[in-house]
Parts: C-alpha cells; structure tokens; sequence
C-alpha cells in the first residue's frame, strides 16, 4: 500500500496533540475502547429486521511480520528491525450484522457522498447526524492509536446499491511525533506524526484511499490471522497491531483482580461494566440487542457476574413501562420503581409514562450478588473499578444510560445519592433511565435524548446541563434531585447519622466553639485585642456584633437549611461568613481544602447554594435583590469556583439581618461548619 504522509497546513494538528484529545485519566485505556468501540458498532447496526443483535467480537492475535510489513511502504524496513525476533500480537474488533463502512471512496465528491468510511479513517471530531447514536465520530477513536505503536487498519465489507459486495481496507497512524520511538520516515525538517496507507487516489498526487483489491486485501488479513467476510457478512474489523499486552495490568498494588491477567479477561468485565444493560437482552427496545464475543465465543447472561445481570434486571423494569400492580409486587421483593417527572423546558408527561424517566433501585444481600459460596464473587466496587469512599458503610451504587445502551458513569457520593444509609452487608444498586422521546419545548432541540447526548463531553463519562438557546438550563440537576428524592423516601439515612453529619455539629459548633464571644482571637487586621474579654464583662455586653444560628433543617433536596441572625453596630464596616471544614489537624477552610500542596488539592466539598433574606432591621423582605446588589458579596474558591463564603457589608448604620443560608454537602462523610469575622471600620 501506498503511504500518505499528513503535511502542515493552517490549524493542522499533530500526532502528539491527537493523542492527548480524548484524555481521560479516569478510565483505564481498555474501558476506554469498550466504550467507544462498541458504540460505532452499535450505531451501525443493519437497519434491516433480518437480524435481532449486532455481533461484536474481540481477541488478540498473533502477527506474521515480514507478510504483513511488505505492505506498508514506508516503514517496512523499522517494522522488520524492531518486531521480527519477538512474537506480537494485535488486538482486534469485529462487527457483523452492520453496514460496514460505507461512503463514497473519492472524499472529494463532499461529506455527505463520503460517508462513514471517511469520517472513521480520515476525518476526526465530525459530530454524529443519526437519531439516537452514542456521539461524535473522531475524538472517542483517538483511543485506538494509543494501545500500541499508533498503527490501526481498518477492514471493511458492504453491500452496494447494486447488491453487489464489496472489501476495503486502508490503514492509519498517529504517533508522538517527538518521541524517539516513532517510525514514520522524516526527510524534513518537520513531521506531523500522521500517515494513512492505501491507494492511489489520483497518480502522481501524494493522497490515498482505501484499497479494494480483494487479493491483496486477504493477503494483509492472512499476516494478521484474521478471517474475511463472506457470503451475505457484512460489518467491520478494527485492528491494533503491535499492542502493548500489559494493558490490562491496571492494579498498582500487589492483589490485583482475576480479570487483570490477560487482555482477553478484563475485555469480558469492562464490557459488562459498560454495557449491562444491552448485552444478551433481548428485552432491550431501542433497537438490536449486543452480542459480545471473545475470540468467538459468546458472552451470555449466566456468564455474566451476578451485580451485571442485577443491573440488566433493574434496567429492564425501568425501560419497560409497568403498571401500578406490577409495581407492588415488586416492592415486595424490595425493587421500587419511582417516576422521574421534570419542569422548565420539558412538556408535561403524556399519559401514564413520566416526562422524566424513570429510577430502579433495590438493596442487596451478599447473598444475592453471589458473595458468598460457592460462587465467591468479588465486591461490586471491584467490579465497578470504584472505591467505597466509607469505612462504616457501603455507598450507593447509582448509574445511569441513554438509549444507545452505554452506562454512562457510576456515582456512590454525589449530587445522585447523598444522604442513604446502606450497612456493610448489604449494597444498594440503582439504575435511572430517560424518557428519551419526551419533548422540548425548545427549537433548537426537540427531545430530551438529544439534550442529554449534548450534554456530555466527548469521553461520554456524565451528564451536565446546557445552556439552551442563550439560557441556563437544569434539567440533568432536576434530574439528578428527583433520583435522590426517590432513594431518600426509601432508604433515607438515619436521623442520629444526619445529625452527627450536619445538625448536632452545626448547632454545637455555631453555639460554642465557632461563635466566640467579641474579642477573642485575631481580628482581620492582624491585631490582639489588649485583653481577653469574659462573656459576662462590661465591654462585652456593650459590643453587640454578632452571628447566630438560631436552628437548621434539611429540605427534600438534601440541602441543609441553616436560619442566621447578624447584628452589626455602625463600627463594624463588613462581615464574612466562612464555610470550614472540621480536620484532626484543625479546621480547613476552601484555600486550604484546594491547595495541592498543603492541602486536598480536590474542589472543596461544600457549597453555599444561596442566600435568602427574610427580614432587614424592622422590614420584611419580599424580594432581596436590591439587597444583594448593594449589601452581599457570595465569594468563590481561588482555584475551583466553589461558593465558600458570604460578605456583608454595612453602611455605618446599625444593621440586623435575617434569613436563611442553603448549604450544600458533596460529601457526607466530612463535618463542617460556618465561622465568622467582623472588619471594623478605620478611625
């Protein structure tokens, strides 16, 4: 095959910078080319009722290098010197039942007439155009290059217009071009890292396109032991020559999980990880169901680790519209199924089904999850890859899916699940799924599954709201309360844990330690008073500067409410509330939470979410936003814009205020707390 090396040009970019496009230090690479390698096959699917499932499967290979090198013009003198005396291997992914990558050779002929073939081999970050699809074409690919030498060949079969079939196949590389490793010749002064592999688009113009020899295509597929298609078989092979195959050695301690031990073991758990709900399900309605193969053999449901078969279950119920009858019965088995229903830019529900969607959820014995002999399966958090952020109990275990089928994240403590009470015996799975056909009231977007795939960034890792037309949206907030709400009303955490979380720290806090009486400690200036003021002396009853809880509540969004009163005198000229957190080594305010060096060096986990004022000296407040202008200052963290602390300020008139301070906690496991300062005003 002919190779194309990629030249500069205006707003090119370069291997290195390809590589880093799709960066995700969350994810293992593996889980990361589960999730997006899958999903193109997926999305592909034959639009045809002739087959019920697409077939994916996975596996690796050995490689004939001197067969397979001659192919490649260019480099096949460095891929001789360097892999010859050792035995590689190549990583493939095959789908069947597909459409292949169809699309017009010639790319010059426009986008449209293109196709998919252009838009996987030759094009990057092109945004998805079919209804219900997991994304965009370009940036999830940028995964392939980075498990081994930063070859990829793509194989292909489709069926023309004419009935007739046709093979393709065409190769690409994306490599650090700074590295000292890379292979790409380099006769310049400057490489970009890039090459495609394939024939001749025109002669003697230095650009390519897939071959279509069907000989010289087997030829390649023989040096990689991969079989061609035949017959009516149509789909797609991507394969990763040259892999890395210490990929799946993730674990940076000495015990390490059973599936670490091949590549092959840890495909089997990241694709259960992932897709869960779609695998082997033939109940899933939102079009073919996955079969999931390794090196041929299928991956059915009892196969599958008993908390994957658990989440399909619950997925099932919450898909599948159930009537009320139905419902009961469930609760009596434990699985409670709560409507999600949304406001704003949402249309009311029509009918029985929720515009929202709707949350399954049920809590689990070790027993029921196979923990127990003789199957002795693990922990869910191992299988999740997620640590359980308590020592005293399990965290919640909330995921949640669009239609492609993909779970998008798992949440154990966030805005999805604070506040529930799982002992260490048990585990509480849940699971939400949208209403993917409720309407908008927008034009710009018209359903909800269209909104939430906008809403996620390009490693499909979570959801977040969107500014619609010009203006704020919070329809993954409501979405994200509604689900908490539901687990709440079921398995809310104790009140004696709330109060030793929030309510009893707060008000002995507030009372005693956090509120010293006027005088005592550093003022804002730096200074010491000359002496230490007792409570019941003169002086400190003459000074009337103070901030008070009177109590606190908690409302249904899990948000504590905490009701203040300030009272200033004209000397002080303005006051600042802080949020502190509660530490073995003292308290630690959000600088420090933030500092990486000193610090967490992780966004501070409390926020003040607003403030609403009741009541200025003797008159009721109606609407405080002429206060706010004028008096309130909500000031953020240095590093994460986290909403940390309130100023006050005061016009040299006596000033008492009223009203309420919404704090929210993202994590339940930290005591925290509000301390204040008064500034007085220079002589």
């Amino acid at each position: 095959m002919k190779i194309e090396l990629a030249e500069f040009s205006k707003m090119s970019q370069t291997g290195s910078s390809l590589l880093k496009s799709l960066q995700n230090n969350n994810l293992p690479v593996l889980d990361l080319l589960i999730r997006e390698s899958i999903q193109n096959s997926l999305d592909a699917a034959l639009p045809s009722g002739k087959y019920d499932s697409v077939i994916v499967d996975m596996g690796v290979k050995d490689i004939n290098v001197p067969l397979l090198s001659k192919h490649f013009e260019g480099i096949e003198g460095t891929l001789n010197k360097r892999f010859t005396n050792i035995q590689p291997k190549s990583l493939y992914i095959s789908d069947k039942n597909t459409t292949g990558l169809t699309g017009n050779l010639d790319y010059r002929l426009g986008l449209e007439e293109a196709g998919n073939i252009y838009k996987l081999i030759y094009g990057i970050s092109m945004p998805q155009t079919k209804e219900g699809a997991g994304g965009s074409w370009g940036l999830g690919k940028t995964v392939y290059f980075r498990l081994g030498i930063g070859l990829v060949i793509y194989y292909s079969r489709i069926q023309n217009e004419d009935n007739t079939y046709e093979e393709r196949l065409a190769a690409t590389l994306v490599e650090d071009e700074q590295s000292q490793t890379a292979i790409l010749p380099n006769d310049k002064s400057w490489s970009r890292g890039i090459a495609w592999w394939g024939q001749e688009l025109e002669s003697g113009k230095d650009s390519t396109i897939p071959i279509t020899n069907t000989s010289e295509i087997h030829k390649i597929l023989e040096a990689l032991h991969i079989k061609p298609l035949k017959n009516e078989e149509t789909g797609t092979t991507v394969i990763i020559p040259f892999i890395n195959e210490e990929l799946s050695y993730i674990s940076t301690e000495d015990a390490f999980a059973w599936w670490e031990t091949s590549i092959e073991s840890y495909l089997k758990i990241a694709v259960q990880r992932w897709y869960a709900p779609r695998l082997d399900n033939p109940k899933y309605h939102y079009g073919k169901w996955l079969d999931f193969q390794i090196n041929g053999s299928s991956l059915k449901i009892d196969k599958m680790e008993p908390v994957f078969r658990e989440i399909q279950y619950l997925y099932n119920k919450a898909a599948n519209p159930l009537s009320i009858k139905d419902k009961q019965l469930l609760e009596k088995n434990n699985v409670h199924i709560h409507d999600v229903n949304l406001k704003g830019i949402v249309k009311p529900p029509k009918g029985d089904m929720p515009n929202g969607g709707i949350v399954a959820f049920k809590k689990y014995t070790k027993k029921e999850l196979g923990m127990v002999r003789p199957i002795n399966a693990l922990s869910p958090f191992e299988y999740i890859n997620r640590e359980n952020i308590s020592d005293t109990m399990n965290s919640p275990i909330v995921t949640y899916v669009r239609k492609p089928g993909m779970l998008i994240n798992y949440e154990l403590s966030s805005d999805w699940c604070t506040n529930i009470e799982v002992n260490n015996d048990e585990f509480l799975l849940a699971i939400f799924v949208p209403n993917s056909f409720s309407e908008l009231t927008t034009n710009t977007i018209s359903i909800l599954e269209e909104y939430l795939r906008k809403s996620e960034e390009a490693d499909h890792a979570s959801w977040s709201n969107l500014q619609v037309e010009g203006k704020s949206t919070r329809l993954v907030s409501s979405i994200k309360n509604s689900v908490r709400k539901a687990l709440s009303s079921v398995y809310k955490q104790k009140e004696k844990k709330q109060e030793h979380y929030g309510t009893t720290m707060l008000a002995k806090k507030f009372g005693k330690i956090l509120l010293p009486p006027r005088g005592y400690g550093k003022r804002l200036n730096g200074t010491m008073p000359t002496t230490k003021n007792s409570p019941n002396s003169d002086s400190s009853s003459k000074r009337r500067d103070s901030f008070t809880i009177n109590n606190n509540h908690y409302d249904e969004k899990g948000n504590l409410i905490a009701k203040f009163l300030l009272k200033l005198t004209p000397k002080v000229n303005e006051a600042s509330i802080e949020l502190i957190i509660q530490s073995e080594n003292g308290v630690i305010n959000s600088m420090g939470w933030e500092d990486e060096k000193s610090g967490i060096g992780t966004a501070f986990p409390i926020e003040i979410k607003g403030v609403r004022i009741s009541k200025i000296n003797d008159d009721v407040i109606v609407t405080d936003n002429e206060f706010f202008k004028e008096f309130i200052t909500i000031v953020p963290s240095q590093l994460y814009n986290v909403n940390s602390m309130l100023i006050i300020k005061n016009l040299g008139k006596p000033l008492i205020v009223e009203g309420e301070i919404i704090i929210n906690n993202n994590d339940p496991f930290v005591q925290f707390s509000l301390t204040h300062k008064f500034e007085e005003r220079q002589a």
